[in-house]
């Protein structure tokens, strides 16, 4: 397997961020992480080629939005593809206007196989 995708993984929470890092690492992605949207955006900056897949949290600390990470980063890869993770129902969340009815999404909880199978979708959806 050699999957050579780079996955961006921003969480407040340390332990889920490490669950998601080890599962996406494990399915042969590159993985970055971020504990805060700013973080996040250095995290791109230093990054050693194009980031294709954001997995970030709905809700994150700060001044910065999800939302608005999606937009700044999107700008300079135009191409990538995002996963909201959120302990809300996705319906929940599209009803709050937070996310697109077509948004990339995981309900926490959720198992390895959901967050790979959310990732290769969305990639998938890309092409």
């Amino acid at each position: 397997m050699v999957v050579t995708d780079l996955v961006l993984v921003v969480d407040d929470d340390a332990a889920i961020q490490e669950a998601i890092r080890r599962i996406v690492s494990s399915r042969g992605y590159s993985v970055l992480t971020a504990s805060d949207p700013r973080g996040a955006l250095r995290a791109a900056q230093a990054a050693d080629g194009p980031i294709r897949v954001l997995l970030t949290d709905l809700g994150m600390p700060g001044d910065v939005s999800a939302a608005q990470l999606v937009e700044q980063l999107s700008a300079r890869y135009p191409d990538l593809r995002v996963v909201f993770v959120s302990g809300l129902p996705k319906e929940v969340a599209v009803g709050q206007g937070l996310v697109g009815a077509d948004a990339g999404f995981l309900e926490k909880p959720f198992t390895a196989d959901q967050v790979a199978a959310t990732i290769q979708a969305v990639l998938a959806d890309a092409e």
